[in-house]
């Protein structure tokens, strides 16, 4: 933990670099800028841009009031209404008919009335007096004295169908529902119905009929605010959002600012708010970018230390993002907030670092190019969701063939991501989705082009290696590897099985298994020049019997030296020049230092002397090939011995402990559990080479 913490000091500079910078940019963009002055009716000082898709406010809702204004207020019949009216007729006629039965219309308390032969001699008075005291159930303050004179005396049969008619008509009007604003009407319709009816007869039974309906009738067709209120909302939502897209202008220079425009300003956070209102967003701002970076740096040092080690590295990282946020910055203004370029960003670093570094890089730098361009929540989700998923298929991007596939994945799945995205926030199907739809798609595909035409350009910039350069390397048909192969065969098929080797135990480990191989494949390249003096290329002959040990160490370490000077002619990427370089450390050659004492028994020799003169492994990938090489001609040795396995695999964890006493891995990063998976990685590998064949039976001749 300790030794990941102290690697942050080194990468200070960068990391500090970049989070000024970035801080600069936060505190100039969109979300703390000072923005404009302006107010509704004012004059526009510059032409103002829609940075993103902001929803037009003002007019979108000017045209929903528009559509609500032409809706007409619903009403419908209450039953209940008519119900009541029914029933007061029924009261009413019920009492009239109690007066014709008993040829009185009022009594006094316990005794029968005696009238005299008319009614109508009774005072009026005298009727209402009595009426009262007998609980009269007729409303008689509504109705002329002599009208319900009338229908007491009226004749039977004549007053049977004066009653039905009422109810007919009353009934009739109140089927076909009368509104308040329409009562009069009715009563209208009422009068006219009756003048029909009885027209040729006593024109006083008409109006008395239309008297009774006229008191009863209530108009039973009542606002219905429940469905004018659903038919209003639905004209309002067929009336879609009304957007100002990303780029658009919004108010232009001179121009009087609507308040259309003000809104869609507002909106953006593009007015002015004074100092005071900007010092709480810069102090959110900084704090945010300051959190990222911390988090990012301390990820980094536990998890990518090669990164804090190598500065052309990080100075490639530093140049991405930076180039990154500028981008940003600039299109974040024109509202072409789909091509900034994250993905390919993204990409990159997951090419030509890490992939997990660059899920992390991925989300850092869409939350801080959020707060630049005063961006919504629907960027950040779709440069986090389509960021992630470019990262994860950065992996097959080792293959050129996997370019064009790689491509429509990235493009598809921008597209998709976008309309989804967008479907959620507007919850309509709006004006530029498919538009902007295919401005993602186009923009997946850009991110692929730009990020694997880019690549020779980091490599040559920065020295950093591509599993592409890595895989083309690996090539039979490159110069070196063919050399190999023609003057030195048994040194490229000595490289191959130390490749396989170091292949299988650097995946095990964690380490990088490209590098582990292409470097397998290079590492002896320099015996290229002296091949004979190398034991695997002799055949019968040792060209060392003829030189004291003094010389042949001499030859034997300077194969490494020329293989750097072959490396570097031939450009080869620096951590293959690393493995070349170190994959003997600094070693004792024991066969030549043994000899030497034989022959020279009476000097003190000095070890040093008898070593290899370079670092010992600087990286993991380094240490896997140094013990590759080591154990696979004494291995071989062994298994073409018959050895039983037992013991080849304890020779072979002897001797990468010697290489461990021997102080040649103390720099390399591999810890001990390290070194037994090593050597099981090795084991496995020796057994599916050297496995016992299946002796094949013999075939007598008859």
């Amino acid at each position: 933990m300790k030794k990941g913490y102290s690697n942050i000091k080194s990468g200070t500079f960068v990391s500090f670099t970049a989070l000024i910078i970035t801080i600069i940019f936060l505190i100039s963009g969109s979300y703390v800028s000072e923005g404009y002055n302006i107010e509704p009716g004012s004059v526009s000082p510059v032409r103002i841009r829609a940075i993103r898709q902001i929803e037009n406010r003002v007019l979108t809702e000017q045209l929903r009031d528009e559509a609500e204004s032409l809706v007409q207020p619903l009403f419908r019949v209450e039953p209940s209404i008519g119900v009541e009216v029914v029933q007061r007729l029924d009261r009413f006629f019920l009492e009239i008919d109690r007066l014709r039965r008993e040829n009185t219309p009022f009594f006094t308390p316990g005794a029968q009335i005696t009238l005299p032969p008319r009614l109508d001699v009774i005072s009026h008075e005298e009727f209402m007096r009595l009426a009262i005291e007998d609980s009269f159930l007729i409303e008689i303050e509504d109705f002329n004295f002599n009208d319900l004179l009338f229908l007491v005396n009226l004749e039977s049969e004549l007053y049977q169908d004066f009653r039905d008619n009422v109810y007919n008509v009353v009934i009739n009007i109140l089927d076909q529902g009368v509104q308040e604003d329409a009562h009069t009407r009715a009563l209208l319709d009422m009068r006219d119905e009756f003048d029909r009816i009885y027209a040729g007869m006593d024109p006083y039974l008409s109006g008395v009929a239309y008297e009774i309906s006229a008191v009863y009738f209530v108009p039973n067709r009542i606002f219905d605010e429940e469905a004018t209120l659903t038919i209003i909302a639905e004209r309002r939502a067929e009336i879609s959002t009304i957007y100002f897209l990303p780029g658009q202008t919004i108010v232009d220079e001179g121009a009087i600012v609507t308040e259309e425009a003000f809104a869609a300003i507002e909106s953006l956070g593009l007015l002015s708010r004074g100092i005071v209102e900007s010092i709480m967003p810069i102090i959110g701002v900084s704090g945010v970018a300051i959190f990222i970076f911390a988090f990012i740096l301390i990820y980094i040092a536990r998890y990518c230390e090669r990164l804090l080690k190598n500065r052309k590295e990080a100075l490639m990282l530093l140049f991405l993002y930076l180039v990154t946020i500028g981008i940003s910055r600039v299109l974040g203004g024109t509202g072409l907030w789909i091509f900034i370029p994250i993905l390919p960003f993204t990409l990159l670093v997951a090419i030509l670092l890490d992939t997990r570094l660059a899920l992390v890089l991925n989300i850092g730098v869409t939350v801080i190019t959020m707060l630049i361009i005063g961006a919504g929540l629907d960027y950040m989700l779709f440069f986090i969701l389509v960021g992630t998923l470019t990262a994860e298929m950065a992996k097959y991007a080792d293959q050129r063939n996997n370019v064009f596939f790689l491509s429509l994945i990235v493009a598809a799945a921008g597209a998709f991501f976008y309309g989804a995205i967008t479907l959620v926030f507007e919850r309509a199907f709006s004006q530029g989705l498919m538009l902007w739809s295919a401005y993602a798609f186009l923009n997946g595909i850009l991110t692929v082009m730009l990020a694997m035409g880019s690549l020779p350009l980091w490599e040559a910039m920065f020295g950093v290696i591509t599993q592409i350069k890595l895989l083309d390397l690996i090539n039979p048909d490159n110069e070196l590897l063919r050399r190999l192969t023609i003057e030195a065969p048994a040194t490229y098929h000595h490289s191959l099985i130390v490749a396989n080797l170091a292949e299988t135990a650097a995946y095990d480990i964690g380490a990088n298994p490209n590098i582990a191989k292409v470097g397998a494949y290079y590492h002896d390249i320099g015996k290229l020049k002296y091949p004979q003096y190398y034991s695997e290329n002799q055949i019968s002959e040792n060209l060392h019997d003829e030189l004291d040990p003094y010389s042949s160490v001499a030859v034997i370490t300077g194969h490494v030296n020329i293989g750097l000077l072959m490396a570097n002619e031939y450009k080869l990427p620096a951590v293959v020049r690393d493995i070349i370089a170190e994959h003997h450390g600094n070693s004792l050659i024991k066969y030549f230092y043994h000899k030497a004492q034989k022959e020279h028994p009476e000097d003190e020799l000095d070890e040093k002397d008898f070593r290899y003169k370079n670092l010992t492994p600087q990286s993991k990938e380094s240490a896997v090939v140094m013990l590759a090489d080591t154990v696979e001609a004494a291995v071989r040795s062994m298994l073409s011995a018959s050895r039983q396995v037992e013991e080849i695999e304890a020779f072979t964890r002897s001797l990468i402990k010697d290489k461990l006493d021997d102080g040649q891995l103390i720099d390399s990063g591999l810890t001990i559990k390290d070194l037994d998976i090593i050597a099981k990685a090795f084991m496995r590998v020796f057994k599916g080479m050297y496995h016992e064949r299946i002796p094949y039976p013999k075939v007598e001749r008859a």
